[in-house]
């Protein structure tokens, strides 16, 4: 039998049992696993959290709610997001991956709806900084506790925001570093 590469376990439920569990490369029931995809369904099940338990309009600009455009330069783009753009641009937008974010130059093609988001790279920039700040303005509580008290521990994956938590302690790391030089 092939194995999937870099997949260290396979668990199946039925009717919320487990009905088949097996592990891979020392990986346990334990092990904290990198889930790929599933980001953006847990990113689409907090948003749904949002709208229940906050109000929150899928419609309406995230402006609205106090959210600024993402920081986008950085190594991969060198561009700001055009600002009469931003305004524009909601949370359906982010969900369905057509904000209109530039990829190349300022304006090129800021027109959220008009086009679908391909760079993988620059969504998941745009949703690491965006939804956290969704959330917090929303909320006004961090955006992973509130995520991991809201969804994950009632599901029994409280770990299931832990890269979120490992980001943000590796960046607040980096800005302690460039505060002390």
């Amino acid at each position: 039998a092939r194995e999937l590469a870099s997949r260290d376990c396979l668990v199946v439920a039925k009717d919320g049992v487990i009905v088949h569990e097996r592990y891979h490369n020392g990986a346990t029931a334990d092990s904290l696993h990198f889930v790929d995809g599933a980001g953006k369904t847990a990113t689409a099940l907090l948003v749904g959290a949002l709208v229940k338990s906050h109000g929150l309009d899928l419609d309406e600009p995230l402006a609205r709610y106090g959210v600024e455009a993402p920081e986008l330069a950085g190594q991969l783009y060198d561009v700001e997001w055009d600002s009469d753009a931003w305004s524009k641009v909601t949370t359906r937008h982010l969900l369905a991956r057509v904000t209109g974010a530039p990829a190349a130059s300022p304006g090129a093609d800021a027109v959220p709806g008009a086009s679908f988001d391909a760079s993988e790279a620059l969504q998941r920039r745009v949703l690491d900084r965006v939804v956290p700040s969704l959330v917090e303005k929303l909320t006004g509580v961090e955006a992973t506790r509130w995520a991991r008290e809201r969804l994950g521990e009632p599901i029994g994956a409280p770990e299931l925001f832990e890269r979120s938590v490992r980001r943000q302690e590796e960046e607040e790391e980096e800005e302690r570093k460039k505060e002390r030089t």
